[in-house]
């Protein structure tokens, strides 16, 4: 499975995903959801929720697919 990575760039939130970079900018849609903004128009928007650990701090992330979704969890 590829890996995704978010990053804070120029006071923003950036997720980077795959093998080819596909990059997209973060925004809080709502409660632990964000709406992903991609930077090739052809991707468009995609949505993006995070899951918390008992500790509180995020654990993980998914993001849906037209085939199943993509699950991510922190390394």
């Amino acid at each position: 499975m590829d890996a995704a990575r978010v990053r804070e760039a120029n006071g923003a939130l950036v997720i980077e995903y795959g093998v080819g970079g596909a990059q997209g900018k973060l925004e809080h849609w709502q409660y632990d959801t964000f709406r992903i903004t991609w930077g090739d128009p052809q991707f468009g928007t995609s949505p993006v929720t995070f899951r918390l650990g008992a500790d509180g701090k995020v654990a993980g992330m998914t993001i849906p697919n037209q085939q199943l979704p993509l699950v991510f969890s922190r390394r």
